[in-house]
């Protein structure tokens, strides 16, 4: 976990210089700034005497934001705070750094809301307003037949006739809505993007059905915060269309969309019928009736855990939902051998789709129809046994985990303490950072025992 007293130190440390071309093919050298850092607003241009704002928006899990400029004499910056009156530069969570043309304003843990800069007077400028937080939204790159065209992308991307499809890393679950537009260099809407989940299980990959306009544009994403706060984020390269001359010299003789791309790509032809304009909502499954118990063998002895829920999904789609359970207390040095993987489940009703049972036989993606209720049953057992299906019998991963510290492995698998564990299903509302702890506890070595009782030795 970040250390607040810590944050500050980032701006110590600063190395990076970031250098984009602006507007008219001048170079601009930006203020040395965390590479890690997140744009919300960029902007370049003169002004003569009238004045120019940009909102800021700030979501709640801010911890350091960073005003830069590199503006002529003549030319005065202003910052307004979230509650709408001008920010007092003199805080102590407020550094300022001024040059002879540039200014540096970095306010560390900033209040939520909607900031804004304003300039006026005349003179040229170069505006730029980052953020560092636990919300991010990065890594944005260009998929086409040949694989994708990733991060970091350059400060000029020129692109290939006809639509594009791109995808984006963001995180998941601090985000409530999200949608993402086209702006040109001075942050005007030129169109909405389509987007949807890459899977409804994956709240971390959203890919786009990009449709590029006639002119030079960028990609800005904006939304709310789980807590309802708006957020904004730019991503800096200059996306070229292909000429019109480009366009018509494209070889036709494969089929085409209706869009114009080849037909053989089956991700842009899903996109162009799956894909939604305007606020997307992140989908998140919701989890009832879940219960946990022992899980005993054949012979009744006790081996794992079995978990039994029921899953309602928001829309039909395909889905992971698999289970990550995992100890409550995890210490330095933690070999993982206690953490647990599915041995065998059930789900009813089974999902529809092209997957058969088999397919589904380590609860892997399927098909699943909103509306309807599926119960899972899900038997678990720990990392460090292993079961092999022909035999019907089990051994003990000794090597896999033992080879740092055999004492340490051994010491966790014989535990006669009661623990209880973190239970986790990928895409629900029980997932990442809002597990659920077991409602009862159990003891490993009871299991360890158990599997020593019957039979398995040390894997081969």
């Amino acid at each position: 976990m970040t250390i607040r007293c810590s944050k500050f130190l980032l701006f110590l440390f600063i190395s990076h210089l970031a250098v984009i071309e602006a507007r008219g093919g001048n170079t601009y050298q930006f203020w040395p700034e965390d590479p890690n850092a997140q744009y919300v607003v960029f902007a370049a241009g003169a002004l003569s005497g009238e004045g120019r704002e940009w909102e800021v928006p700030i979501e709640a899990k801010t911890f350091r934001l960073h005003f830069w400029a590199r503006i002529d004499e003549s030319v005065s910056l202003e910052i307004i705070g979230a509650g709408g009156k001008p920010q007092a530069l003199t805080e102590p969570n407020i550094s300022v750094t001024n040059g002879r043309d540039r200014k540096s304003i970095v306010i560390f843990d900033p209040r939520p809301g909607v900031w804004k800069l304003k300039l006026s007077g005349s003179g040229s400028f170069t505006i730029g307003v980052t953020t560092q937080s636990e919300l991010y939204v990065c890594c944005l790159s260009i998929i086409n037949t040949g694989g994708p065209i990733g991060h970091p992308l350059p400060q000029q991307v020129p692109l290939r006739p006809g639509n594009q499809v791109m995808q984006a890393s963001l995180a998941g679950f601090e985000i409530q809505a999200i949608e993402f537009h086209l702006v040109d260099e001075d942050n005007r809407i030129l169109g909405p993007v389509r987007l949807r989940q890459n899977d409804f299980s994956n709240p971390y990959l959203l890919i786009m059905l990009v449709e590029p306009p006639s002119r030079p544009f960028r990609l800005r994403a904006q939304g709310r915060d789980q807590t309802g706060y708006r957020f904004q984020r730019l991503f800096l390269p200059l996306f070229q269309p292909a000429s019109e001359e480009a366009a018509r010299e494209k070889p036709l003789e494969q089929p085409q969309t209706q869009t114009g791309q080849p037909a053989h790509n089956p991700l842009l032809l899903e996109l162009e019928r799956s894909a939604e304009a305007g606020p997307y909502s992140i989908v998140r499954v919701g989890v009832h009736d879940l219960t946990d118990n022992v899980l005993l063998s054949e012979n009744g002895a006790p081996i794992g855990l079995r978990l039994k829920y029921t899953l309602r999904f928001p829309r039909d789609g395909y889905y992971t939902p698999i289970p990550q359970v995992y100890p409550e207390q995890i210490r330095t040095g933690y070999t993982g051998a206690l953490s647990m993987k599915v041995h065998r489940f059930e789900i009813a009703p089974l999902p529809e789709g092209p997957q058969s049972a088999p397919q589904l036989r380590y609860l892997t993606r399927a098909f699943y129809k909103a509306g309807q209720e599926y119960s899972f049953t899900v038997d678990l057992i720990p990392n460090y046994v292993l079961f092999n299906e022909q035999t019907q019998t089990f051994c003990i991963a000794m090597r896999t985990f033992s080879h740092t510290s055999r004492d340490r492995f051994t010491s966790e698998i014989t535990n006669e303490s009661r623990m209880r564990f973190r239970i986790a299903i990928q895409g629900t509302e029980m997932d990442g950072r809002q597990p659920q702890l077991t409602g009862l506890s159990y003891v490993p070595n009871t299991w360890y025992s158990s599997y020593m009782k019957g039979g398995a030795g040390e894997c081969r």
